[in-house]
């Protein structure tokens, strides 16, 4: 299915008329509407007064202590007067016709009638919000800091202690009541939210697709992949594939059609760009070198033409190069940019996790678990938050290097990063797999299907393009496995049961599922022949 970009945002719509400005003679730029000096307290109390849903909640928070506008403090001492005497708050009508006719009440009433009818421009309700919550939490945050100042001064340690759950109130105060979905009144919300979940970011290799594939209306399996609100990790040795692989993967959805961004935390943004080139363009990696700029857009036109041909809009792909001290927060950042560009981001690729920080705190030898486990969980909280799929990929210690069953116990650092992802995948090589340019995976954990199911790859080195290799290919590995396995564990001191976990081992493999045929648009044919070449050459 086509994918269908996501609806606009809502649009913060005040209750004041709009009031088109006059043109200005000779102006560049014609304005729309003006601008007027609504200050942040302003837009508090013009909140409270026009939204029915967000006024009330700040009932309680509105003291006049708390602003520094003296016609506002004087506004909001009136709004607490006339609750306490009459039980409820006034409308801002109420409140115009029933102030006083001293000086500092008419200030005040004019000021109010300045707040509530000019006609500003429309404002995103998410940066209204975000402006209230952001003036109670800093006002809140320094009145009780100050209070812990004057505790200091007086040598009151008590007094500092009890301000604490005070300030962790004040940091936490939000204005956001979504309590999730109701198992009855939200059927539809959560039934729409799970067919949009099925258009997942299609995988180029058949086995991933099969292996997370979902039963369709007809209970044939449907093409899997990289689901939305999900983090996969990759994880392999150094110098194995792992960002050849993200680079595979990322232009096998951008040339079928979804926006994906790109961010590179080792090489630099341009050699990323070549290799994710060479892949869509079927030209050679070092060959990308001769080719124009114009010959590229033609070469990645032709590659994405079938997905064109099935109607889903042009995909976009950016690569982008930002230091290892980056954080999530910062990522998150880069994506609001992303998106302005070019629309609804489909699928995050973060090359790779293992060496970014995570938004907070500070990693010791003792807490990269904790290190691992945030990191993972804050990239994961942003693809559920705003509906994308997130890829990268982690490193092996030493006891996973050369075993091709090396599972969650041999990642580097942290075995918080296998708490937290959906799906993992290791990436393996022995000789005999490194002769015919292939490589063996077995799916450590999965969210989204079987777990512990061993399957090969091949890589085209020189187009940087990975996929499942034929059924003749398959069988040919086990044949050479067969041959070898006696001499691999005569090497092995006291190997007399088999082969066994380390050098060379794993064993012979089935040939490819049933299922590893389904085809999605763009699918590279396997038939393929290509000329061997090692890891090496273009790691």
């Amino acid at each position: 299915m086509p994918y269908q970009p996501a609806a606009t945002q809502q649009i913060y719509q005040f209750q004041s008329p709009q009031v088109e400005s006059q043109p200005v003679p000779g102006a560049y730029l014609q304005p729309v509407q003006q601008v007027y000096a609504l200050s942040r307290e302003d837009l508090v109390l013009r909140v409270f007064f026009q939204d029915s849903n967000i006024g009330p909640k700040l009932r309680e928070q509105m003291r006049p202590e708390l602003f520094q506008d003296l016609n506002n403090r004087n506004i909001v001492e009136i709004i607490r007067k006339y609750a306490h005497k009459h039980g409820r708050v006034p409308t801002a009508q109420e409140l115009i016709t029933g102030m006083g006719a001293n000086d500092y009440a008419m200030q005040a009433r004019d000021k109010l009638m300045f707040i509530y009818n000019t006609p500003v421009q429309q404002m995103h309700q998410d940066y209204v919000v975000l402006m209230v919550e952001s003036f109670f939490k800093e006002r809140l945050a320094e009145e009780i800091l100050v209070s812990a100042a004057e505790s200091i001064h007086d040598k009151r340690v008590d007094g500092i202690r009890d301000l604490i759950p005070v300030l962790q109130r004040a940091v936490t105060f939000s204005l956001h009541t979504d309590l999730g979905l109701n198992m009855y009144t939200d059927a539809e919300i959560a039934l729409a939210k799970l067919r949009e979940q099925k258009q997942c970011i299609p995988s180029g290799i058949n086995e991933i697709r099969y292996y997370t594939g979902r039963p369709d209306e007809n209970g044939i399996m449907a093409n899997g992949g990289y689901y939305r609100k999900t983090l996969t990790l990759y994880v392999g040795q150094p110098n194995i594939g792992k960002s050849l692989i993200l680079c595979s993967e990322a232009a096998f959805a951008y040339k079928n059609g979804f926006n994906v961004l790109y961010i590179t935390l080792e090489l630099a943004e341009d050699y990323v760009w070549q290799r994710i080139a060479s892949n869509l363009c079927s030209t050679d990696f070092y060959d990308v070198l001769h080719l124009t700029g114009d010959q590229v857009r033609q070469k990645i036109d032709e590659a994405a033409e079938l997905a064109r041909s099935t109607g889903a809009r042009p995909g976009q792909l950016q690569v982008r190069y930002m230091k290892t001290t980056t954080t999530p927060v910062e990522i998150e950042a880069v994506i609001d940019s992303f998106e302005i560009a070019h629309g609804k981001l489909d699928l995050l690729v973060i090359d790779y996790i293992g060496i970014m920080k995570p938004a907070r705190g500070r990693v010791t030898e003792s807490s990269m678990y904790q290190d691992g486990v945030m990191k993972a969980e804050q990239l994961r909280d942003i693809a559920i938050e705003r509906n994308f799929a997130c890829l990268s990929a982690v490193q092996f210690n030493r006891s996973g290097y050369h075993n091709l069953e090396a599972g969650i116990e041999s990642v580097e650092g942290s075995s918080g990063y296998a708490e937290t992802a959906d799906l993992m995948i290791n990436i393996g090589v022995n000789d005999v797999l490194r002769s015919m340019g292939m490589f063996s995976h077995y799916i450590l954990k999965s969210r989204l299907g079987p777990a512990m199911v061993q399957f090969l790859t091949r890589c085209d080195f020189k187009q940087m393009r990975w996929f499942t290799p034929q059924k003749g290919e398959v069988d040919a590995y086990n044949m050479a496995m067969a041959e070898a396995e006696p001499q691999i564990n005569a090497s092995r001191p006291g190997s007399k049961n088999g082969p066994k976990r380390g050098m060379g081992g794993g064993g012979a493999l089935p040939a490819t599922p049933v299922g590893a045929g389904l085809k999605v648009p763009g699918d590279m044919p396997s038939e393929e022949k290509i000329e061997v070449e090692t890891v090496s050459d273009y790691i």
